[in-house]
């Protein structure tokens, strides 16, 4: 469907929900909350989110059904869209990292790194050599149209998890690609900061770690439900790290890094309610 924001046609047994949902997605944010669904909570909505939501209730209500009796295809579905989102959601966590720390793009520009080297994924490169990476795959998902569909879809990945973990199916857990992935890059980002500090002064205010962290866990945020697992991983991490004496001493030393604070990750194609 043309204009709308949820692509039915990618997720093809959610096909009909989605299309119900679309009025629904407009006006939420393309966030799904089961609340909104309630008698109660209609009264106190808008005329046009009242309308929405009861457009959608019958099959909503239905496909909250099939999920849980766990029917295969509706199941598989959402695997599929968790994994889809948790790519597009780490990969925005790189970018908003890369971007806060001064990387967006690195210079000088790694000698390496070719103007079509987008490989992102491997974070066992030096981290300047991911923010390039990155930075790549951003200027040719801007210039190539036929990847221009790929924030829509993860929107609607998104959207199709909060729907499933909202009506109370057990949400996928972190797959090991993913869960390596964050683990790697927090490391490239420790190893880049140490080497970075050790040649500045402490200085007081908020220090380079903590933005850095911030940054990739909003990054993060736009997976929405999906992405809480790996938002956690994060916390987890980081803040065990940055509580032990070495931890406290790069925190500490970092604080002096000047950081061109630009943080713009990969914005939803979608208006905030």
């Amino acid at each position: 469907m043309a204009g709308s924001k949820l692509d039915s046609e990618a997720f093809a047994p959610f096909r009909e929900f989605l299309e119900a949902c679309q009025d629904y997605a407009e006006l939420s944010g393309c966030r799904f909350l089961m609340r909104d669904f309630r008698d109660e909570a209609m009264g106190r909505q808008s005329s046009a989110m009242q309308a929405a939501a009861q457009k959608a209730a019958d099959v909503v209500k239905t496909f909250s059904q099939r999920l849980l009796s766990e029917e295969e295809a509706l199941r598989d579905c959402v695997e599929r869209a968790h994994r889809f989102v948790m790519t597009e959601s780490v990969r925005a966590g790189i970018v908003a990292t890369c971007r806060e720390v001064g990387l967006w793009p690195p210079a000088p520009r790694p000698t390496d790194v070719a103007e079509d080297d987008c490989a992102y994924q491997d974070t066992t490169s030096p981290l300047p050599v991911i923010a390039q990476r990155a930075y790549n795959d951003e200027a040719c998902r801007q210039r190539d149209q036929l990847l221009q569909p790929l924030v829509r879809r993860a929107t609607t990945a998104s959207f199709i998890v909060d729907f499933a973990t909202e009506v109370g199916f057990p949400p996928p857990k972190l797959n090991d690609q993913h869960h390596e992935m964050l683990e790697e890059f927090m490391s490239r980002v420790e190893e880049w900061m140490a080497g970075r500090a050790s040649g500045h002064n402490a200085l007081t205010g908020s220090s380079a770690s903590e933005l850095a962290r911030s940054a990739l866990l909003k990054g993060l945020s736009h997976g929405g439900m999906a992405a809480e697992s790996a938002r956690q991983q994060v916390k987890t991490r980081w803040s065990k790290n940055w509580e032990t004496p070495a931890g406290t001493v790069l925190n500490v030393a970092a604080a002096g890094l000047a950081i061109v604070a630009g943080f713009a990750a990969m914005k939803r194609a979608s208006k905030p309610r």
